[in-house]
């Protein structure tokens, strides 16, 4: 899996390339804990769209990423998703607690509306 960094304004995006699994997922949470602690980001989006799997390992980093925002009253968008990956955040429930966008734009301007 690769995890590319991108800044656009005040939004912190982190774009997944690959499958996130378990031999992945340990990095995709150090980065997730890097810029939300230390780094302060407060807005993040995070990519899927060219995640080709994302595994129970992955979902909990998700969730991680997820409780961690909004502990300090931040927001998260998930972009991108493949009809797999929707399908699992589907059925696991958590397509009720991430906000979800289909592109990267639509994405981005969710953190500008009122």
């Amino acid at each position: 899996m690769e995890i590319t960094i991108e800044q656009e304004n005040s939004v912190r995006i982190i774009a997944l390339s690959g499958r996130l699994d378990i031999l992945h997922a340990e990095a995709f949470e150090n980065t997730i804990v890097e810029h939300i602690d230390n780094l302060n980001e407060n807005k993040m989006l995070i990519d899927c769209e060219n995640l080709s799997f994302i595994s129970s390992a992955g979902l909990r980093v998700f969730m991680i990423a997820l409780k961690k925002m909004k502990a300090k009253l931040g927001k998260l968008v998930l972009t991108g998703m493949n009809e797999s990956n929707r399908k699992v955040f589907q059925i696991t429930g958590y397509e009720k607690l991430f906000t979800i966008a289909e592109s990267r734009e639509e994405g981005l301007s969710l953190f500008y509306l009122s």
